[in-house]
Formats: structure tokens, sequence, C-alpha cells
């Protein structure tokens, strides 16, 4: 009965349009909010409300109340979205919707930033291998834009349903984001974005082409200049047999000189250098790790590995070998990897407590050039004349020459354990590099030694007849046949630097031809695979690729080493020339597949540089392999390729600086004053009430004005764009201009 009279009161009111009214809070974050629930009528009434999510309750509230306005303390979840508030009048069998919008908090918004951080760490590693980059850029530069919004909104506190949907959207994008970046992961994740630092390391910018043109010249000139000190690197029988009729003593003054060198390499014997060796290499470890250069110059004063490198160097010069020469050889190769062995366990070590990060140190250390190669050959012209003449090399000298070795070394060990090839390519080719100059300056020093009693008491005309003798050239040959003895006596030496600009050439500049090469074979072969998987009744899994290229790329260059080999074998054979033929396609066949199924696991067909360098070695190895006269000189063509890969090294490290410095040139000097004009000259002010500062692509102006001319600016706008196009215009170059305006004083 008592429902009834409530039915008969209040139906006619709610006919009537007067619904209960629900206050919200302007702005709810997440947590305990109280809602008022304004009631038409009066009189007792049970009121139940439910916070809902997706049809899910998630906070339930029920109570009794007779007042015109119901207090509902209701717990809103923290994350933002829409929830939906259903409000049931039991006694009236009535039930309403209310939509309510949880906004972001503080809290909230840092979490979404969080997932934006991983999301830019895992773009990051893998941008350079994404095929559609510009999707995602313009897809990031939006995603920034409205995290921008979200940002003032969460700031200001305004407009809840905005904030919340917009929260959702930059979330749900960074999930399809994500989810698409998935498609570059695994092994190719792991391996590809590996060599991706190795890949940017070797990219040199377009200004690099007038340089390779002037290494060219220079090349030509360093050979001409090689042709006459023929003498210095000539064989020591020969040297000997034409120097010792102007030179009874020479037997006598090389014998002292193997002395010395050989009482240098004692210390090779000495269990306690390796002590030492060990010492260097945890302060040198420690120093380039922590960026400690004290640390790094006192590992220089523990290792004297340098003075016995400069005496097996002599050796060489003096006999060709040493007579304990391969032990000895042993001994340094030993030292050298004991280093390196040492640093690798110390950074291993290190990174179990600290993450390793790449210092400037370090970064020094992967980054050779000319310099590095000039610095390692005065250090070892200095350690080879204290030999020479002070019969040992003082503590301070081989302090000195420690910094040609130790420092590279302990660099290769924290690159290994760091797992980074582009600093462990850097500072291998360095310690080559310092290895050569120090082997190269204690061979020709040994040489300068022996000649010079015989050049000493002799005037110019005696002099260059003698040096003609040295050189092998006989009275009344002609021009042309002292041009082909001269090119044949430096011919190998013409042939490694001519090879090595040629690698960096290709390395750093053709790079993206091979890798356009790749891409065109693999997008043949995969119609194939479509055509297969079509005929195939069940769905062929997306790791298929990768699997067969990991079983392809082994097999196929160990069956493409074999048909070398049997190709080589039957090259001087009375075997027919189809034969031949059917060999030779045999290993060009391998070597393809080879090539498409390791450079594919490599990355290639994005990693341009990384494909230049697969494809050269896998060219040096099928050619080797495949030729008979070769083969038999693999170890010296072992030896040439490591000079080749530290002069490629070396020359790419040379463009990359060489082209730092034409860019600062080129905005310096000159370029800053012809700007400072035009600036001033469109603002209306003197060159001297403008400072300008200028960076690669980037001129910042500060301009001080008074407050009429400063208020006048206020309004104008585009003036920058005028000054970009004008400075383009006149000084032809192509710069973001910014103005920062100064009041200046009164």
């Amino acid at each position: 009965m008592r429902v009834l009279l409530l039915l008969i009161l209040f139906i006619p009111i709610l006919s009537a349009g007067a619904q209960p009214q629900l206050h919200v809070p302007e702005w709810i974050e997440g947590g305990y909010y109280d809602l008022e629930l304004e009631m038409p009528f009066n009189g007792s009434i049970h009121v139940k409300a439910t916070l809902m999510k997706d049809l899910n309750a998630l906070d339930e509230l029920s109570l009794v109340s007779s007042a015109g306005r119901v207090n509902l303390r209701m717990k809103f979840p923290s994350e933002p979205g829409e929830y939906t508030l259903k409000i049931s009048l039991t006694e009236l069998n009535l039930s309403m919707l209310y939509r309510i919008y949880v906004a972001p908090s503080p809290n909230s918004l840092a979490n979404l930033s969080s997932k934006l951080l991983k999301f830019e760490a895992s773009y990051s590693r893998v941008s350079k291998l994404l095929e559609n980059a510009s999707y995602f850029d313009e897809e990031r530069k939006t995603l920034y834009e409205k995290f921008g919004n979200l940002s003032r909104l969460v700031i200001e506190r305004r407009s809840p349903e905005n904030a919340s949907l917009l929260f959702i959207n930059i979330s749900n994008s960074i999930d399809e984001l994500s989810e698409k970046l998935l498609k570059v992961s695994g092994y190719e994740a792991f391996l590809w974005s590996s060599l991706v630092p190795l890949e940017s390391f070797l990219e040199l910018p377009p200004e690099t082409h007038e340089f390779w043109a002037k290494l060219f010249s220079a090349m030509l000139l360093l050979l001409l200049i090689l042709v006459f000190l023929y003498p210095l690197y000539m064989s020591y029988p020969e040297l000997k047999s034409k120097l010792v009729s102007k030179d009874p003593e020479i037997n006598e003054r090389t014998e002292k000189l193997i002395e010395k060198a050989e009482k240098e390499m004692e210390s090779l014997k000495d269990s306690k250098e390796y002590l030492r060796l060990i010492l260097a290499s945890v302060l040198a470890s420690i120093g380039l790790m922590t960026d400690n250069l004290i640390a790094i110059i006192a590992s220089m004063f523990l290792s004297s590995l340098m003075g016995d490198i400069i005496a097996f160097a002599i050796l060489l010069s003096l006999h060709g070998s040493s007579s304990h020469g391969s032990l000895q050889e042993r001994e340094i190769i030993k030292g050298i990897s004991l280093i390196i062995l040492t640093s690798f366990f110390i950074a291993w070590i290190g990174r179990s407590f600290v993450p390793l990060q790449a210092k400037s140190q370090l970064l020094t250390m992967a980054s050779p050039n000319l310099v590095d190669l000039i610095m390692a050959t005065c250090a070892g012209i200095i350690g080879a004349q204290s030999l020479i003449y002070r019969e040992e090399i003082g503590d301070l000298i081989a302090s000195a020459l420690a910094i040609t070795l130790v420092p590279p070394a302990s660099a290769v060990g924290i690159s290994i354990a760091m797992m980074d090839p582009a600093i462990f390519s850097g500072s291998l080719a360095l310690l080559l590099v310092n290895f050569i100059a120090l082997m190269t300056t204690g061979y020709v020093l040994a040489r300068v030694y022996l000649m010079i009693p015989a050049f000493r008491s002799i005037n110019a005309s005696e002099f260059f007849k003698l040096w003609r003798v040295l050189m092998g050239l006989r009275e009344g040959e002609s021009l042309r046949e002292v041009a082909t003895s001269l090119t044949r006596r430096v011919s190998w030496i013409a042939l490694i630097l001519i090879i090595s600009l040629i690698f960096a050439f290709l390395i750093t500049s053709a790079s993206p031809h091979i890798s356009s090469l790749h891409k065109a074979s693999i997008n043949m072969i995969s119609p194939i695979l479509i055509a297969i998987s079509s005929i195939i009744p069940f769905q062929i899994p997306e790791w298929t690729q990768l699997a067969i290229c990991l079983i392809l790329a082994p097999l196929s260059f160990i069956y493409m080493l074999r048909a070398a080999r049997e190709f080589r074998e039957n090259g001087g054979s009375n075997s027919s020339k189809r034969s031949k033929v059917i060999a030779g396609l045999k290993v060009l066949t391998l070597f393809i597949l080879s090539w498409l199924s390791s450079g594919y696991l490599l990355g290639i067909h994005i990693l341009g540089s990384i494909g230049a360098i697969l494809t050269i070695i896998m060219i040096l190895i099928s050619g080797v392999t495949s030729s008979r006269k070769l083969w038999n000189e693999k170890s010296k063509i072992f030896i040439y390729l490591i000079v080749i890969f530290t002069l490629t090294v070396l020359i790419v490290n040379s463009s990359r600086a060489s082209a730092e410095l034409y860019e600062r040139a080129q905005y310096s000097g000159e370029f800053v004053e012809s700007s400072r004009v035009i600036i001033s000259s469109y603002l209306g002010v003197m060159p001297d009430d403008v400072r300008v500062q200028a960076e690669p692509h980037a001129l910042k102006a500060q301009v001080k004005l008074d407050p009429l001319k400063l208020e006048d600016l206020k309004y104008v706008k585009g003036i920058e764009d005028v000054i970009e196009e004008s400075i383009r215009e006149l000084v032809g170059r192509d710069v973001r201009v910014s103005i920062e305006y100064v009041l200046s004083p009164s």
C-alpha cells in the first residue's frame, strides 16, 4: 500500500520532467569523491549507486534517505577514462545512467610519460632498420603534440572529458606503434640494432668528396717519395752487398745493433714483465671506463712492451728474422693479448655493478686518424733512436711510447665487454696503426743507422751516384726502363694504398648501392616464397625466412669454400674448359646464396656500410681460395689485409675529421660577419648591436634594441624567415635563424 501511495505521488512529478539531478566535482582524478544527488521530491527512498566500467561493477553504495539531497561517497579508480554511474531508486523501480570522466592525475601523466620513454628507447634502437621511418616520424610528431595538449589540460585542471579521451588516445597510439615495432624484433632487433652504431659511424657527409680527391693526390706524392726511399726498405742482403764496398765495417755495426735489440727483448722472458702488463691494463681500463686521464697516464709507466716491438722491428730489418724470431713474435702477441684479456675481464666485472658507457677517452681511442699515425710515428722514432744510440730505452721514453699501445689495447678489451662493434673496430684499428708505426720506424731507422757511415764523407755528386746504385739503376738505362724498374719496386705499396682508398670509398660512399642490390635481390625471391606459401595448406610462420637464412648462410659458405678449393686444384690440370666453367659457376652460385643469406642475417638491405664490408670480405675469401697463386701467398696476403684494414679505418676517420673541420670553417669568420650585417640591416640597427653565434645549420642572434624599436618589432611576424632567405641567396648557406631581443640600457 505504501509503494502504491509513493507511485501515485511521484509519477506525476517525474512525468512532468523533474528528474533527480547528479552534481559531480569538476575534476576527478581517482580516489574517494562526494557526489550529490538532488531529488525533486521529499520522502524516504532507497538509493543504490553502482560505478561501472564496460559493464563491470567497480564500486557500490546502498542507502536510504529521506532528504532532498543525497550524498554519495564513491571510490573512483586512478585509471583515466569514461565511467558509468548507475543510480537505482528501488521503490520507483527507476534506474538512471550518468557518464563520468576520470581525468589523468600527475601520477598518471608520469606513467604515460614512462610508457612513451620505453617506446622511444625501442624506436631509437631500431629506427635505422625501419623501411617506413618517415611514417613513424610523423606519428611521433603527432604523439608529442597531443602529449603537450594533455599536459596543459592536466596542469590547468580543465575539460576532464577531453583530458581523459586524449589520455586514452595517446596510450592506444603508443601501443599501436609499439606493436608495429615488434615486426623488427627478436634476432633482427638484437643483431641489426647492435650494428647500427657502426653503420652510423661509417656514414660520411657529402663534403668528404673533396677530401677523397686531396687524399688521392697525397697518395700519389707519397708513392713518388717512396720510390726514392727504396733503399730504406729493400732486402737486407741486397743492401749489404751494395754497401760493403763503401763501408767494410757494416757487418760489425750490424752485429752490435742486433746485440742491443736482443738485449732489449730479454724483458719478455721475465715473468715480472707480465705482472707489469696486467697492472698497466688494469689502470688503463679504469681510466678509460671512468674517463680518468690520471689513471691512463699512470698505466703508461708500467709497460715496456713498446721497446720490445721496436727491438723486434730492428731485428727484422737486419736479418729478415732473428735467431729466435718466431719465439719473440709469439711473446709480443702474448703480451698484447694479455692486455686485451685483462681489460675485458675488468670491464666485464665492472658492468656487473655499474652500466658501462662510452666516455670521451674511450671514444677518442675509437676514432683513429692520420694525426694518430703521426703521433705514433714520432713516438717510434724517439724509441728507435734511444735504443740504437743509447743501447736501451729509458723508463721515461718507454712510458711516452706506452701511450701508443696500452690504452688502445685496453679499449679493445672494453669494447668486447660492451659488445660495441664501432668502438671495437676503431680501437683495434688504432692498436694496429700504432703497432705498424712502431714496426716501421724501428725498421727504417735501423737501415738509416747502417747507411749513414757510407754517406758521411762524400760530396753531393757521389751521394746521388751511390743512391742510384742502391736503387739498382744501371748506367745508360732509358727513361722508360728506369720508370718500369722503379714502378716494380713500389707496386706492392701502391696496391695497398689504392685498395685501402677503394675500400674506404665503397664502405662509406658506395654502400647505398650495395644495400639496394641486396634489397632488389630479396624482392625478386619474395614472389617465389609467396607462391609456395599459397600452395602449402598451412600458414608459414613469420620466422621461417630467418630460420632458412640461419641454415643456408653457413652451409652455402662451407660449400662455397669446397667448390673454390676444387676450382683451385683443377685450375692447373688438363681438365676441359667446360668443366672449369661449370666449377666457376658453382662457386659463383654458392657465393650469391651465401651473400644473400648472410646479408639478410646482418641486415645489409638496410645497413649499407655493413653490406659493403660483408661483400668485400666474401670477395676476398672466395678470390684467395679459388686462385692457386693467391692461396700459396695466403700468409703474406693476410698481413697485407691487416695493413689495408688499418689504412681504411684511418682514411674513413680522417675523412670525418676533415668534414667536421670544413663544416666549422663554413660557420665562422666571414660567414658570421656577413650574417651579422644582414640581420642588422633587416632590423634597422647597427652591426655592433648584433651578436651572432653560428652552429652547423643554425644561427643564433642576440640583438640590443631601445624600447621604441623593441615595441615596433614586437608585432612584426616572420622576420626570421625573410632573413633566412636573404642569407641563403647572398651567402649560399641554408641555416635556421633564431633572434633574441635584448633591451639595451638607456
